[in-house]
């Protein structure tokens, strides 16, 4: 598992991208044509509050070391692609998380 020393701000979760065949041998990557990406959360952000001021628990949505399956809007010319340390890495918003392996 890659580490890096950086931390997410509040919401938000860095994610490295996987690739993953399923029966059909269609190959699934950060460069897909696809919006839902599997990836390993590298960096977690903290603790996070609503606008009315609810506590959200980052542990609601994942852990550094989780695989998780997301959606990437970089593939339409989002900007939540960055580099850290020579490394291509996805920002990915909490709420943009939809399952996680157990």
């Amino acid at each position: 598992m890659t580490k890096i020393n950086f931390t997410a701000y509040p919401g938000l979760a860095i994610i490295e991208s996987l690739e993953e065949k399923n029966n059909n041998t269609f190959i699934v990557t950060g460069q897909s044509t696809g919006r839902i990406v599997k990836g390993r959360i590298v960096a977690m952000g903290p603790d996070d509050t609503t606008m009315t001021g609810e506590l959200i628990k980052s542990e609601k949505y994942g852990k550094v070391g989780d695989i998780v399956w997301f959606l990437h809007y970089a593939i339409e010319g989002g900007a939540d692609l960055g580099t850290i340390e020579g490394k291509q890495y996805i920002f990915c918003k909490w709420g943009d998380l939809r399952a996680k392996a157990k």
